[in-house]
């Protein structure tokens, strides 16, 4: 797909829909009252699922036209998941000397996100 004004229309729309829904997922979170920051992991790992399944999708058949895949990855995967809030909430584990707690979120971040990715792949796999 050809970038066009239609492709930054569905990114921003996407990522709007992402963001929101990533801002539930941290609501949710906040009632477990846990000193650990599970809303953020839950976005990107479950981000990591979603972009693994569209991808499969996307290589095996067209159920997604390009214009959905581009909202749903570009978009609302962009908006969904937060890298950026990951590596903020490390560097304040750190500085706050929660050392173990940081690696263990560094350690289950890239693990989950790795095991969902493929996860998606795999459950695209079967649906195909």
């Amino acid at each position: 797909m050809q970038p066009s004004f239609l492709s930054f229309v569905l990114v921003a729309l996407g990522g709007a829909v992402g963001s929101a829904a990533r801002y539930g997922v941290s609501l949710v979170a906040l009632r477990f009252g846990l000193q650990f920051p599970i809303g953020t992991l839950t976005a990107n790992v479950l981000g990591c699922l979603i972009i693994g399944f569209i991808s499969q999708i996307a290589v095996k058949n067209d159920v997604l036209s390009p214009e959905m895949r581009l909202f749903l990855a570009a978009g609302f995967c962009g908006g969904f998941t937060t890298f950026s809030t990951l590596m903020l909430e490390i560097t304040n584990l750190i500085e706050y000397h929660r050392i173990i707690t940081a690696v263990l979120y560094v350690g289950a971040s890239a693990i989950g996100g790795l095991l969902a990715v493929y996860s998606g792949i795999w459950i695209a796999k079967l649906w195909t």
